[in-house]
């Protein structure tokens, strides 16, 4: 099903084919049903317009919308100056495999 999503959002044009990449992280997202994706990608993910055109594919193959933010947290710049990679949100950290999503070699989930 990745397939079809990520030709369905090519097709529609939803980002140029320079972005393929990103597109999969969403049609991955939406196919695995994440609740949310947290992305500081303001150019191509968490804009209105692009948000739209993917939960409209995402619907239009039967499934539900992905609520697609940006990372902001209560206090994150005063833990910035402390520490600049305090910045970076915790995440799940997956990677795609011919038999699903699996946790990387961090174990984090």
């Amino acid at each position: 099903m990745l397939v079809v999503m990520l030709s369905a959002y090519e097709t529609h044009s939803v980002l140029g084919p320079r972005f393929r990449n990103d597109m999969l992280h969403i049609a991955v997202a939406t196919v695995g049903e994440v609740d949310v994706v947290v992305s500081w990608n303001f150019k191509h993910i968490v804009r209105l317009d692009k948000i739209q055109l993917f939960n409209g594919i995402n619907i239009e193959l039967g499934y539900r919308p992905l609520a697609i933010e940006f990372f902001r947290q209560a206090g994150a710049a005063d833990r910035e100056k402390a520490h600049p990679l305090a910045r970076a949100p915790q995440v799940a950290n997956l990677r795609l495999q011919s038999d699903g999503l699996h946790p990387s070699a961090s174990g984090q989930r």
